[in-house]
């Protein structure tokens, strides 16, 4: 009981020192996140790259490099619905890409899905909506991606000259460098010994991508959501505040696919507001999950009050209605628990009666004992720049003061004289007692 009330009150502090830090953040707040809806999106369906394995050795302290080139061709044959169906085929040898024991590409046909399998060899494309020229990470039912930005380049294809945007990273553990044109082709992908290097596409398809048929959801997109975070201290024994965590849905692709962009907002002086995070070792400013919506960790829910809810794939139980305090106010919410691990450890989860999460928590469980080890607060819809930079309080520049100094030497000379001259009235007035 002792230890509920000093949680209790230590959370309440939090929670008024994040107001105070709210206060600070306003004059860096820009306009709301807004959602684009895409139903179509334009591919290539012929494609040709020059191949180059690169094996090299070092032999009694020189290094010996055989380089062998070759062309591969992609050929979209059909597409239904998300996926394209794509040809591969290629002048290497006994119709597989490879060098030693790796094996990179075989020839045949491949079925590849154009929103959850980004960047892949299958077929080298990335849907444009998607691009964004910063660090920022890709998770999908098929690929978790790490791009690290590096800048932009220009690249002259099929004589016309395209932007490229080049990123060094991460797919789904493996080192690549990639660059990307505006238009969603790979122009150049190196892989350890693999080298890809575009030279010529052709037979532009503007193919449709699944209608926008559950309508519910939509009502939740178009604004962002700003949480703050909370973890738990053991020199304090309660949650502190972290920072803040900022929900925003940039782009809906096709029929009941949304990206959610997760951003991690902390002050930090003269940083930008963007703490980056480390997706599969590379640092990067945001994360883009790609998914139906209960696949993925959303700010709402379109089914609320039901018995039993899916959020971030995982299946939460409704426990009932509490009252729920948050920086912004309180409010009647529906209570979600999914047991993390059996009798150690909950989460759970809070939902206004409209379907949005007002807070979500990590409690361990102690001798029958509740004890919170992670929270998120709601605190509001208002949208923060993450690249935006917080001012610098340690590096004042401003040095010029509001009044003109007297000069030493002057100073010196006149407080000299004065006191000479008090000196001498009090010897005269005092003569004449």
């Amino acid at each position: 009981m002792i230890y509920g009330v000093l949680c209790m009150r230590s959370v309440t502090i939090s929670i008024l020192a994040l107001i105070i830090t709210w206060g600070i953040l306003g004059s860096l707040i820009i306009t709301q996140a807004n959602t684009t809806i895409v139903n179509t999106t334009t591919i290539p369906t012929s494609i040709t790259y020059t191949v180059k394995l690169i094996n090299s050795t070092t032999v009694a302290n020189k290094t010996i490099t055989h380089v062998y080139n070759y062309t591969l061709y992609y050929q979209v044959t059909k597409f239904v619905q998300n996926t394209v169906y794509v040809n591969i085929s290629g002048n290497f040898t006994n119709g597989t890409l490879k060098l030693g024991n790796t094996v990179y590409i075989k020839k045949g046909v491949y079925e590849v899905n154009l929103l959850y399998q980004p960047l892949s060899i299958y077929y080298p494309f990335i849907e444009p909506s998607i691009i964004f020229n910063t660090s920022y990470g890709i998770i999908s039912p098929n690929e978790t991606i790490a791009l690290v930005y590096k800048g932009k380049t220009f690249n002259m294809i099929n004589g016309v000259n395209y932007t490229s945007y080049n990123y060094s990273g991460n797919v789904n553990g493996q080192q690549i460098s990639v660059n990307i044109l505006q238009n969603g082709i790979i122009s150049k992908l190196e892989n350890g010994s693999l080298e890809l290097i575009l030279e010529s596409f052709s037979n532009l398809s503007t193919i449709p991508l699944t209608t926008v048929t559950n309508s519910q959801y939509m009502n939740f997109l178009n604004r962002s959501y700003l949480y703050a975070v909370y973890n738990y201290s053991p020199l304090s024994n309660s949650l502190i505040p972290e920072g803040y965590l900022q929900i925003s849905y940039p782009v809906v692709i096709g029929n009941n696919t949304i990206t959610a962009q997760i951003t991690q907002i902390q002050l930090r002086a003269g940083k930008q507001l963007a703490l980056p995070a480390s997706l599969l070792g590379e640092p990067v400013n945001f994360v883009l999950y790609i998914n139906q919506p209960q696949n993925i960790p959303t700010s709402f829910i379109v089914n609320v009050g039901a018995k039993n809810i899916t959020w971030n794939s995982n299946v939460f139980t409704l426990v009932g209605e509490s009252k729920v305090s948050t920086p912004i106010g309180t409010f009647i919410a529906y209570q979600y628990v999914h047991n993390i691990s059996q009798n150690q450890a909950q989460q759970v989860l809070y939902f206004t009666p409209n379907g949005t999460l007002i807070k979500e928590e990590v409690v361990e469980i102690i001798n029958s004992t509740t004890l919170p080890s992670f929270s998120l607060s709601f605190a509001g819809n208002t949208y923060i720049s993450p690249f935006e930079t917080y001012p610098n309080v340690f590096n004042y520049t401003n040095t010029s003061l509001p009044y003109k100094v007297i000069a030493p030497n002057l100073s010196f000379t006149i407080s000299i004289v004065i006191t000479i001259i008090i000196v001498a009235i009090l010897v005269v007035l005092h003569k004449r007692d």
